[in-house]
């Protein structure tokens, strides 16, 4: 709740002083400084994934919270807008017709977000036993599915851009959605659909004429930092240490093209003027370009860990014999029996495989990175396992992973987790070092690769990266 009640008092109380010119014909002072509170709460998700995918720790557990917490925020912060949007179109409204579109909107959400994702993933398992084509099926899918919602928010006396919304959370929130069809569908929205509007919003305003230097501060100032300090607050509440904290809140930042389009619809009702709706735009703009920078700069201030000293010989699994994801999972998990402490294989497997299923951690290239926090482990413990079958494991670039590292990090060491994952993926993203791993002939050699890349490649000295405090584990040697 940190997330929308306090960016929306932060937001609230200074529009309430703004000079009645900024307001729309048709809505009041309170109106006004209520929706740009909402729309100062909206976060751009998309924008933060894309970063968080960038800076190669979208499949961390801190990747994982931050998506999740910002999924959590849009919800809230769009039915509070339909709420008030609602109650602003609807003349004369009475009481119990105020009550109806409250109760109605909380249990439309409710239901979609329930049962409804329910619903939908057996309707997506049917069209793909039915071997329908993908992913036309599963897009004319979200689509019927966007319509029903928007017909059915209009038909509560709120605006139909909420029922799209929620349906478009509900079906990303699908399990049996493919990372494939996702990715196909963000390619298809960013190439024709955001490009289009962008197009009509110019048509319809004169930016520079509307443009207020000092409304863009005033609006830019409280809208940073009402996400922000709302984020870090409730990360630091959480017991989140104070650097992660700062990530999250700094993830919080951009505004985007959600701010945008539910500025928009604020105009279109006369309950903001133009030049606000400007200041709204040029705000999301530029959150959206520095939220990158912003976080890069605080994950170069995590001190670098030598991950490879986690990943001991007989820790190489140069063939599997996995024939799907979770027989991959069990059988590194086996490796590492000897650096496990009172923990099982199998309890390591299925903390590893709970975590898969909340977000798959294929990433592009043919590569995986499953991992989990275990409470009491002692120190961190890294697998690989090379497969020349194809495992599938539901990647955005559709290819089979054939080099599956397996992590596992103390539960009461969050921040290594995030440096140990990060470093492979910087590691793995560079198509020599994966082409010369897949056709290496021993552990020793697959060791020796990393070695150079992190080492020589990079130029990193093994003095300028941190060890694990609690000291080496035998077996633990980088040597054969």
């Amino acid at each position: 709740m940190f997330d929308l009640i306090l960016p929306m008092i932060i937001t609230f109380l200074p529009c309430l002083f703004l000079p009645a010119r900024y307001m729309g014909a048709d809505g009041g002072r309170l109106i006004f400084a209520l929706f740009v509170a909402v729309i100062m709460t909206i976060s751009a998700l998309p924008v933060t994934a894309r970063v968080l995918q960038d800076l190669k720790i979208y499949r961390t557990d801190l990747g994982l919270l931050i998506m999740s917490a910002l999924t959590i925020n849009d919800v809230t912060g769009w039915i509070v807008f339909a709420l008030i949007l609602g109650m602003v179109t609807e003349d004369g409204m009475t009481l119990f017709q105020m009550g109806f579109v409250l109760v109605s909107t909380v249990a439309f959400a409710v239901f979609c977000l329930s049962l409804g994702a329910k619903l939908f993933d057996k309707i997506l398992l049917f069209l793909q036993a039915k071997r329908v084509p993908e992913p036309s099926g599963s897009l004319t899918l979200v689509v019927v599915t966007g319509l029903l919602g928007g017909c059915t928010t209009v038909w509560i006396g709120i605006h139909a851009l909420f029922g799209f919304f929620i349906a478009g959370i509900m079906a990303g929130e699908s399990k049996r959605l493919s990372e494939r069809t996702r990715h196909v569908f963000d390619q298809m929205v960013q190439a024709i659909l955001v490009p289009l509007f962008f197009t009509a919003v110019g048509l319809k305003l004169d930016f520079l004429k509307n443009f207020d230097a000092w409304l863009v501060l005033f609006i830019l100032g409280i809208g940073i930092l009402g996400r922000y300090v709302a984020a870090y607050v409730g990360a630091r509440f959480t017991g989140h240490p104070s650097l992660h904290s700062r990530l999250i809140a700094d993830a919080h930042i951009p505004g985007g093209e959600m701010q945008i389009v539910i500025g928009m619809l604020a105009l279109e009702y006369g309950v903001i003027s133009q030049a606000v709706y400007v200041a709204v735009v040029f705000g999301a703009v530029f959150t959206s370009v520095i939220s990158g920078p912003l976080m890069g700069r605080l994950l170069r201030k995590i001190e670098q860990v030598d991950w490879l000293s986690f990943l001991p010989v007989d820790h190489i699994c140069m063939e599997m014999a996995a024939r799907c994801r979770e027989e991959a999972i069990r059988e590194l998990c086996a490796c590492m029996h000897s650096q496990l402490d009172e923990y099982s294989a199998d309890e390591i497997a299925n903390a590893v495989l709970k975590r898969e299923c909340e977000m798959t951690t294929a990433i592009e290239g043919g590569v995986s990175i499953p991992h989990a926090r275990i409470v009491g482990l002692k120190r961190p413990v890294v697998v690989l396992g090379r497969s020349r079958k194809a495992l599938d494991w539901n990647s955005a670039d559709g290819k089979p992973a054939q080099l599956v590292f397996l992590v596992i990090t103390p539960s009461e060491s969050p921040s290594i987790q995030l440096q140990v994952i990060r470093g492979i993926s910087c590691c793995i993203a560079n198509p020599d070092v994966r082409s010369k791993l897949i056709q290496a002939d021993s552990a020793p050699e697959v060791l020796e690769i990393l070695r150079q890349w992190l080492y020589v490649g990079r130029q990193v000295k093994l003095s300028d990266t941190k060890p694990f405090p609690t000291g080496d584990v035998p077996g633990a040697s980088h040597e054969a």
